[in-house]
């Protein structure tokens, strides 16, 4: 039994609901062993309708309710939770995972349960939750499981939906579990398959990149990595790609605190965040990792303890941490963290008196690359050989608004730019330092004018003249006849390093972002 409030987004209680406008699961919390992580499972299961004979989660509200008339309600489930012939649908007896293992599904009031209510159409999307020990009640100071937050998630999500009304992940494990199978496609083969939440998640978010579905058959042919739903057709994830950008690009998975993190001072973390690192096992690895063959090289491993070892992937392993071999993108962040362009001013050379800029006109633009780890140290950039490898780049941008029709525009048209037909409207872009042009630029306080680009020693201070035309810089930075309102100096770039993705591993040249600046001028 269970007593809740309901009530709507002012916090006014909401009266008169019916049975039909909720649904209500339960779940218990089965310690690991052996090294293997702890997992949830669902009392209420149902026979699964893609995977016959096999059991999956479920949710009922067919069960008691009673309306106290004041927004609080009263809930006695029907499933006896203390039965196992409730417990095991008499179509899966006995019930067993995806890999034919037994599932314990017998009460045990010692260990942490949860309680969820959720709301169903045409009730706004919600879930109450409720996570506490039966045996004395405690609802803190008891084992968790609490690995994603529903915020990390809707970073890049904005707001999970799934299932047209599941709209928090603590509700999604109790069904989402190692006891729960389901009908889906691993590389070329389809059948009963596992729908634990950390299998399906991590298989998603690889998507195009799983070995699985690169190389189904060993021989290069493309497999899949899907689900059947409930009307038997399957869902493919297998052009997903995952959309962090710490690289410069999307797709790498080894962001794991992309999604999950423990550290108590960083945004959306939750209790468990880090057990991706500090318990890793073969179930949740072998996700990503669906190629790998567990009597590998370092010997066959009969557990997770022996992989989570202090010799071999467990948090104390001198070269093949978890964190140790997933730790590129954070060492890309760590880097581009030390790069921060400032733009200190613009000077207008335009000939102000006129409604739009007239032919000749140029802006001089005074920047600095300062360090945000180094309490804003400004950097010799020309001296610096991340700035100086052949695929670094530092360049200028600038958008502006030009007269049509002798009509002023209030939005960035960028006409007269000089864009190719591929790039109509695009800004004025000029690139400033590369290893084609400035290898050999002096370093001292005169403008030089053979170059684009001067260094105050001083002050750490550049300044591009927008009447100067340098090597590698095809014509000067003039203002395009015609410019009118505010335009917008953007100024970018990336810088090159050799990093060692972890020990044991040769150095890897990658482009790391800098921080890039923006800074509107009158014209």
């Amino acid at each position: 039994m269970v007593n809740f409030t309901v009530t709507n987004e002012v916090g006014t209680r909401v009266v008169g609901l019916v049975s039909s406008n909720l649904y209500f699961t339960v779940a218990k919390l089965i310690p690991g062993s052996n090294g293997s992580p702890s997992k949830w499972q669902n009392y209420i299961n149902t026979e699964s309708s893609a995977a016959k004979g096999y059991p999956r989660g479920n949710r009922e509200n067919s069960g008691s309710l009673v309306d106290n008339g004041d927004g609080t309600y009263t809930y006695t489930f029907k499933t006896d939770i203390t039965d196992p012939a409730q417990t095991c649908p008499a179509t899966t007896t006995p019930c067993k995972d995806a890999d034919g293992n037994l599932l314990d599904l017998s009460y045990n009031a010692s260990l942490t349960h949860r309680i969820v209510v959720q709301t169903s159409r045409p009730l706004p999307f919600s879930s109450g939750i409720y996570t506490f020990r039966p045996a004395d009640g405690a609802t803190s100071g008891i084992p968790t499981r609490d690995i994603v937050s529903n915020d990390k998630c809707n970073t890049c999500h904005n707001q999970l939906v799934v299932h047209g009304e599941r709209v928090d992940t603590r509700y999604c494990v109790t069904c989402h579990n190692p006891g729960s199978t389901g009908k889906g496609q691993t590389g070329l083969v389809a059948g009963p398959q596992t729908v634990d939440f950390k299998v399906l998640v991590h298989k998603i978010h690889q998507g195009e990149e799983l070995p699985s579905t690169l190389n189904a058959d060993g021989a290069g042919t493309p497999g899949d990595y899907g689900i059947f739903g409930y009307s038997g057709t399957l869902a493919s994830f297998a052009s997903v790609v995952f959309p962090d950008m710490t690289l410069g690009s999307t797709g790498d998975t080894r962001n794991c605190i992309k999604c999950h993190d423990g550290t108590l001072s960083a945004p959306n973390a939750t209790a468990d965040g880090d057990s991706w690192k500090n318990n890793p096992s073969r179930a949740a690895c072998a996700t990503c990792h669906d190629d790998v063959y567990f009597t590998h090289p370092g010997g066959e491993q009969a557990d997770d303890a022996s992989c989570a070892s202090s010799t071999c992937h467990g948090p104390a392993a001198p070269n093949f941490s978890v964190a140790a071999v997933h730790s590129f993108p954070t060492q890309v962040k760590a880097l581009a963290a030390k790069y921060q362009i400032v733009i200190n001013s613009v000077t207008n050379n335009v000939n102000t008196t006129k409604d739009s800029a007239p032919v000749g006109s140029t802006m001089t633009v005074n920047f600095s690359v300062v360090d945000p780890t180094n309490g804003n140290a400004k950097l010799d950039i020309k001296a610096l050989p991340e700035f100086t490898n052949s695929n670094s780049r530092l360049a200028l941008a600038f958008g502006y608004s030009a007269l049509v029709n002798s009509v002023a525009r209030k939005d960035f048209n960028n006409t007269g730019s000089g864009g190719s037909a591929t790039r109509v409207g695009q800004p004025i872009t000029v690139n400033l330092y590369n290893s084609s042009t400035c290898n050999n630029c002096a370093t001292n306080a005169v403008e030089d004018a053979t170059t684009a680009l001067t260094y105050n020693v001083d002050l750490g201070n550049y300044l591009i003249p927008g009447a100067v035309a340098g090597p590698g810089v095809a014509t000067s930075w003039p203002v395009p006849a015609g410019a009118t309102g505010t335009g917008r100096v953007i100024m970018y770039g990336r810088t090159r390093h050799d990093i060692v993705p972890f020990s044991n591993k040769p150095a890897v040249g990658q482009n790391v972002p800098t921080n890039n600046a923006i800074r509107d001028v009158m014209i």
